[in-house]
């Protein structure tokens, strides 16, 4: 499927691995062969210290003898000197050495009859981890080749924000969707990209070139292409549409003169200042994480106040509501003993905030620090209780007195059901409201948004999902206080009327998709909207629902707005 459209072509680079991802490259001089070395030998000094440190300090002999026991692994082992000797022989980075030997120990271990020796796999992947961990927290000037194609399994923001300095071309993945967070960010990149592509990692090899055609959802080999026509078409670079920047926020009205607010999504300091150059009014959301290296773990106070102070000037003046950490524990090193076995549904967004106060008092005093002289205000992610709300804001707080700065306006991400159902009450405690619709539709309707198998159960337009937008925008407007809708729904015309017709005026959007937004809401009014989503309202399904709103499309607005979404709704 087409999740950011676009065409490229370009040399293949495939990307291994779930927890992190791997990719091979060949070291270019003759140094590099003792650099690799140093920094394969300074991370397994690095994790064998820290493993040490943990089976000292752990409460309980049970821990203590897992950790030794995983330092042994590594400590004891030949594994690193293995790698080493595979960097001077093949002459590559230390990571894809590290990972073609333990993947040996691995595949030996696994092996074996005995199941309680076979468990130790468990042990060993966490061991290798570690060092990978600290292995990747060094500086190796590690960039993409230009023209690459990332080919994956599936892709992981954190991994392409990681070469957002080198992007590649295009990307290709067996796994994801629409709504996935990494393809959001490749949309707002404009990378073209096609996801669901089965067993692309078995048919494809490193330096392969492909021609990425995420307009009409094809990819192709080269080798395979029909003709020297079909080369010539496949050589010729993506040229994007220019969109003209605009210096002021635009004054966006319907046709019945309601006036609509469009913001814009970002995760760093470019982002924020593309946006305003195109005329957005400012940054609706502004997502914290893009600071997070998982491999470091999360940054300290001067470096957060730093990249904060830049991302918020560069909205020029404009408000710009940045979202606190919405990191799964299962990504945060060493902070979490054992892997949740369901972390959509475990600690994350503002719970994982709450249960570190120490780290969550620090990312707070950097915020209110850096919003000196900015127009900030701060969402807390995942909120399903007004106790979450008060405890935060008794850390906001007190961040605040410390650091000498006024407390910001707060408000919430509306993301799971119990927030739906308990809005009014959660108004009562914050200043405004941000519905995160791609989250929302996928706890309403209990399907993973990027699972292909229950493709047909994420319905953007259950009625379910409707309804307690219904709720939401009610519910604010009797408070009198500002319900922003975030995620794919704001960003696609096709649900622009919809969002009007329930009563929403201000939308927070990918970059990429403001003017098409623009241009459908000058072309419609909110009488008109309001009507049709009465209609909406009424019916039992999904499929109901799309055929009136593309009818309402038909009949209202010319015919290159009434494009639908790429999935099935």
């Amino acid at each position: 499927m087409v999740v950011s459209r676009g065409i490229a072509t370009g040399t293949v680079v495939c990307f291994y691995g779930q927890s992190r991802q791997y990719f091979r490259y060949e070291l270019g001089f003759s140094n590099g062969v003792s650099a690799e070395i140093r920094r394969l030998e300074g991370a397994t000094a690095a994790a064998i210290a820290v493993l040490r440190n943990y089976s000292s300090t752990r409460r309980g002999q049970a821990a203590a003898e897992i950790f030794d026991a995983q330092r042994m692994m590594i400590e004891d082992s030949d594994l690193i000197s293995r790698a080493c000797d595979t960097v001077r022989q093949k002459k590559i980075n230390a990571e894809w050495a590290l990972k073609i030997e333990s993947d040996r120990n691995i595949e030996k271990i696994s092996a074996i009859s005995d199941p309680h020796l076979r468990e130790k796999t468990l042990d060993f992947r966490d061991a290798v981890e570690r060092v990978q961990n600290h292995l990747s927290g060094t500086e190796s000037g590690i960039a993409l080749a230009p023209n690459s194609v990332i080919v994956a399994s599936e892709i992981r923001p954190s991994t392409l924000i990681a070469f957002a300095q080198t992007p590649p071309v295009a990307i290709v993945t067996e796994h994801g969707g629409w709504t996935s967070h990494a393809f959001i960010i490749a949309r707002e990149m404009q990378i073209p990209a096609v996801a669901g592509v089965a067993h692309i990692l078995r048919r494809l090899s490193d330096g392969a070139i492909l021609l990425v055609d995420a307009e009409a959802g094809r990819v192709t080999i080269k080798d395979h292409l029909a003709s020297p026509g079909t080369l010539e078409f496949a050589s010729k670079p993506l040229i994007p549409r220019i969109i003209t920047a605009i210096p002021e926020p635009v004054d966006l009205t319907t046709l019945d003169g309601v006036r609509v607010r469009i913001s814009a999504n970002a995760e760093t300091r470019e982002r924020c200042a593309r946006a305003i150059e195109l005329g957005a009014d400012g940054i609706g959301l502004l997502r914290s994480e893009y600071l997070f290296d998982w491999h470091r773990g999360i940054p300290d106070l001067e470096t957060q106040t730093s990249a904060y102070r830049e991302s918020f000037g560069a909205a020029a003046g404009r408000p710009c509501r940045i979202r606190t950490f919405d990191i799964p524990a299962d990504r945060l090193i060493d902070t979490v003993e054992q892997l949740e076995k369901n972390p959509a549904l475990g600690l994350h967004g503002i719970r994982h905030s709450l249960a570190d106060e120490h780290q969550f008092r620090i990312q707070l005093s950097a915020i209110v620090t850096a919003a000196e002289d900015a127009d900030v205000e701060i969402v807390f992610p995942l909120v399903s209780n007004v106790d979450e709300v008060r405890q935060a804001k008794r850390i906001l707080s007190a961040a605040c007195t410390n650091a000498g700065r006024p407390i910001p306006r707060v408000g919430a991400l509306i993301e799971v059901p119990a927030a739906v159902l308990a809005i009014e009450s959660l108004l009562g405690e914050l200043d405004f409201v941000c519905v995160g619709s791609n989250d929302l539709v996928q706890y309403l309707v209990a399907a993973d948004r990027d699972n292909e198998l229950v493709a047909a159960t994420y319905q953007t337009l259950h009625p379910a999902v409707i309804r307690s937008l219904k709720l939401i925008a009610d519910a604010a407007a009797v408070a009198g206080k500002k319900a922003v809708v975030c995620g794919e729904m704001a960003g696609s015309p096709f649900y622009a009327p919809l969002l009007l017709g329930l009563g929403f005026t201000w939308f927070s959007m990918n970059v990429t998709s403001i003017e098409s937004v623009r241009e459908l809401v000058r072309a419609i009014s909110v009488d008109e909207s309001t009507a049709m989503t009465r209609q909406i309202l009424g019916v039992h399904t999904a499929a109901e629902a799309e055929t009136l709103l593309a009818a309402f499309h038909k009949e209202h607005l010319p015919a290159k707005t009434t494009t639908q979404p790429a999935r099935r709704q």
